[in-house]
């Protein structure tokens, strides 16, 4: 359900992307960048441990309430803006993206209206996020499918090998 832009992942969609999964190694830090109440990303940690791995469960969440409910799940919660937060690159094996859907605002009145139209926020999560990934790493991309454009599926491309897509039901 939505609550104020909030859009967690539903849970049979989450079971099916974590039938998906194997245990991509046996120790390794795992980040959820809007990580809302924490939920999917401890289904994910959850998972993880039954496949004989020992992650590390870090969250980032714009919302206080949220963040304050995360921690009860989570290792490390940090409540802030993505933008804000100061992570170096390579540091996560896998990276659980549900990011914002919708639209960004642009800050300047020079962009014209065809440019505002491909500023999505998914795709601005993915660019800010896709650095902490470590190499050979798990991206978990949960987006609505008419954002999965060419610019997108292009983005996607060169960075990953190994992609699989499916549609949420």
């Amino acid at each position: 359900s939505i609550r104020n832009g909030y859009y967690p992942t539903d849970e049979v969609t989450l079971g099916r992307l974590l039938q998906a999964i194997d245990a991509p190694a046996e120790r390794l830090a795992i980040l959820d960048p809007c990580c809302g109440e924490g939920a999917a990303l401890a289904d994910f940690n959850a998972h993880l441990v039954q496949l004989g791995c020992a992650p590390v469960a870090y969250g980032v969440e714009y919302d206080a309430e949220r963040a304050t409910n995360a921690r009860q799940w989570l290792d490390v919660v940090a409540h802030a803006d993505i933008a804000d937060m100061a992570i170096q690159v390579r540091q996560f094996g896998a990276l659980f993206l549900n990011p914002p859907y919708g639209d960004m605002v642009a800050d300047t009145a020079q962009l014209d209206a065809a440019a505002s139209a491909r500023l999505r926020l998914e795709k601005h999560f993915l660019r800010k996020a896709n650095p902490w990934l470590a190499y050979n790493g798990l991206l978990v991309l949960i987006v609505p499918h008419y954002v999965f454009d060419s610019e997108l599926a292009h983005l996607v491309a060169k960075s990953y090998k190994d992609v699989r897509v499916f549609m949420a039901p």
